[in-house]
């Protein structure tokens, strides 16, 4: 069986742990990880996520058994209706152990300063079937993040507002020299 790429189309991520593996997942090895919210308007991606899924299913029946696979899709709406960035999504979670790609539109990498949450993009990843004690389904390994253009950071980004901080402090900042409308006289003695 061939690895199943899918490259999705324009999404949105969410709590991108892209750099550095994410430590707070219980009895699991340290891996990276992002949840990737699809518009339920986008059905060329959804499509192409629910045909691999479908055939991950089907080639591994052996190993799922008659288990009842859910669906790889998580409605939003549904499921995170108190996360406004949820709202009139459908999600996945993409995981992987190694240090997943991570480019802008010119194939550039990018570091962690260029990368948030609602940020825009293209998830590259590949379903792969799962049977862990009596959990058995399909999971999403990462591949990686094509960053396509920055998005509003969902919730903000948990401090406030400068005003709403320190608005009773704030002192009026002292006026900045004029330096390109100085009289220098030229009788002045210089050094140089």
């Amino acid at each position: 069986m061939e690895k199943i790429n899918v490259t999705t189309g324009e999404i949105r991520i969410n709590f991108p742990n892209l750099f550095e593996p994410n430590t707070r997942l219980d009895s699991e090895k340290p891996k990276y990880d992002v949840v990737v919210l699809v518009d339920k308007n986008d059905q060329a991606t959804i499509d192409k996520i629910q045909k691999a899924f479908d055939q991950t299913v089907a080639e591994n029946k052996s190993m799922l058994g008659k288990t009842k696979v859910k669906s790889p899709l998580r409605d939003g709406d549904e499921e995170r209706s108190e996360h406004e960035a949820f709202a009139g999504c459908y999600f996945l979670t993409a995981k992987t152990l190694f240090a997943p790609k991570v480019v802008d539109v010119y194939g550039r990498k990018l570091s962690e300063s260029n990368v948030k949450s609602g940020d825009y993009g293209r998830i590259a990843m590949h379903p792969y079937p799962y049977s862990f004690n009596t959990s058995k389904g399909v999971a999403w390994g990462l591949n990686g993040f094509m960053k396509t253009k920055d998005g509003e950071p969902f919730g903000g980004d948990g401090a406030g507002s400068v005003q709403d901080m320190f608005g009773d402090f704030i002192q009026k900042a002292p006026e900045q020299p004029d330096f390109e409308n100085t009289d220098i006289d030229d009788d002045d003695d210089l050094p140089f």
